[in-house]
């Protein structure tokens, strides 16, 4: 997720968010996030909740992925079941990805890998775990900067630097957490423009590369996309 001036703003082996309303334009931006990887040779893990294998695969070509990198570096999965705890398919498909090490992995839609997994969206404690199982255990064990792709709250009072849902989605996060909010629409034959905001930085390095300190939600801007 590198920037013009070259500051990158993911920290591999650890998890992210990026959040943002309906339509904001968030899954957009790690699609050419992956593109940008495939591109300079990394391989990818897009695990995909939301859209369909056609749609990325469009998508990624168009953001100016080489289609013989996405052929031979994309790992594109759509869980129906939990990676872990689902039947023997579905667990040996999961350890197998393990084995591989990715520069970046994507999950697009934590609502609905929740769902999917058995967790409750608000319940604090079930949501540290399964952060702790899935999203963590992929970046430790791939090397991988993972990102998970989330929802806020319709409502801009009192939203806050917060995905939708339980606090532990971002007090468990161990690399950065960006909010996602369109300057101009996007759409088939438009050219939209994103405004990314830090909220969360552990590592504490992405931070000092950001603009003024917004009060409101405690953000920086630290890209337009």
């Amino acid at each position: 997720m590198a920037r013009t001036d070259g500051v990158k703003l993911l920290y591999p082996g650890h998890v992210h968010s990026v959040a943002g309303e309906s339509e904001s334009g968030k899954s957009m931006l790690m699609l050419a996030v992956a593109a940008q990887v495939l591109t300079d040779g990394g391989r990818v893990l897009f695990m995909d909740y939301e859209s369909d294998p056609a749609t990325v695969l469009d998508r990624l070509v168009k953001l100016g992925a080489p289609v013989d990198a996405v052929a031979e570096r994309l790992d594109y999965v759509q869980p129906e079941a939990d990676p872990e705890n689902g039947g023997w398919a579905d667990v040996s498909a999961f350890l197998a990805l393990l084995e591989r090490r990715y520069a970046l992995a994507v999950l697009d839609g934590v609502t609905e890998a929740l769902s999917v997994s058995g967790v409750p969206s608000i319940d604090n404690d079930e949501v540290t775990g399964w952060i702790r199982r899935l999203p963590r255990r992929i970046a430790r064990t791939t090397g991988a900067a993972v990102v998970m792709v989330d929802h806020v709250t319709k409502s801009t009072e009192g939203r806050g630097r917060f995905a939708i849902g339980a606090q532990a989605k971002l007090s468990a996060l161990d690399g950065a957490s960006f909010l996602v909010e369109p300057l101009a629409p996007l759409g088939v034959g438009m050219a939209g423009k994103l405004a990314v905001r830090i909220g969360k930085d552990r590592p504490g390095r992405v931070r000092p590369h950001g603009g003024s300190w917004r009060k409101s939600d405690r953000t920086q801007a630290v890209a337009v996309a």
